[in-house]
């Protein structure tokens, strides 16, 4: 799997921040095709996704050459497809018909909250060690590889 992640409300991960917003709105596009599959999800279906991107909606219908910054996603995102049996067809917008959607997906998320790594390495130390699972985290501030999250992050 690749090392780029989008979550929710939280934000990108620093690696992905920098890779643009195209790579960024292929790989949201995959993760809500994994966050809703399931017995009442996308699998066996037709899929249109609606974007005001025309390089993440071409990327989608036509694919990405592998010199571009979007091919890891893209091929992540048509293996997900292929294993899910999913047909994925992508429609552009024009920005004017996306404002809400647009303007929702900037907010932060303000109880986002976590332990300074200062003193999370004082009392893992003070311990010896005794933590397996960091509770209340988010891909931005976990100290643990196992954490929980109010949202996505596969």
């Amino acid at each position: 799997m690749a090392s780029w992640r989008w979550r929710g409300a939280a934000g990108w991960d620093g690696f992905t921040s920098v890779l643009g917003s195209t790579p960024q709105e292929v790989c949201t596009v995959h993760d809500a095709l994994v966050s809703f599959n399931g017995p009442a999800g996308p699998s066996g279906h037709a899929v249109k996704i609606m974007t005001d991107n025309q390089n993440t909606a071409n990327i989608i219908n036509k694919g990405a050459a592998k010199a571009d910054a979007c091919y890891t996603v893209a091929m992540e995102l048509l293996w997900s497809c292929v294993e899910q049996d999913i047909r994925l067809q992508a429609e552009w917008r024009p920005r004017t018909m996306n404002q809400l959607a647009d303007y929702w997906s900037k907010i932060a998320e303000p109880d986002d909250w976590s332990l300074r790594s200062s003193t999370f390495r004082w009392l893992d130390r003070l311990w010896g060690r005794p933590f397996d699972i960091d509770l209340f985290a988010s891909h931005r501030n976990q100290h643990l590889p196992i954490y929980y999250s109010a949202l996505l992050h596969t």
